[in-house]
């Protein structure tokens, strides 16, 4: 799962989204609600959050994991995480199981367009 913030918007709070999964492999999770995290109004920064989630047999969050941080802007990513809903993993009989996925938050500078 990759999340990419596009560079010219600030959220003021969560944007939600809804995702459909049709097509995707059953044996992975696949998220199917997913909240973006709000862009902190201090903070300064770009680069890659990833975390990797762990995904219970019903869909819901676990546990979230830091692999790679980049200061406040991991912390909105985790609260943005555990707020998703996800499509749990199949094994081969099509029974639910527990998995995990990785989320990828990619920050840029935001670009601000100068007034003609």
């Amino acid at each position: 799962v990759v999340h990419f913030r596009q560079p010219n918007l600030y959220y003021r709070g969560d944007a939600e989204e809804e995702i459909r999964c049709a097509g995707a492999d059953p044996s992975m999770p696949c998220p199917k609600y997913v909240v973006g995290p709000a862009y902190p109004a201090q903070a300064m920064g770009q680069g890659s959050v990833i975390l990797k989630v762990e995904v219970a047999a019903d869909g819901r969050i676990l546990d979230v994991r830091t692999v790679q941080a980049i200061g406040t802007l991991t912390d909105v990513s985790v609260d943005a995480v555990r707020k998703w809903k996800f499509t749990p993993a199949e094994d081969a009989r099509g029974v639910t199981k527990a998995s995990h996925a990785y989320a990828v938050f990619v920050y840029r500078f935001p670009v601000i367009a100068k007034d003609k």
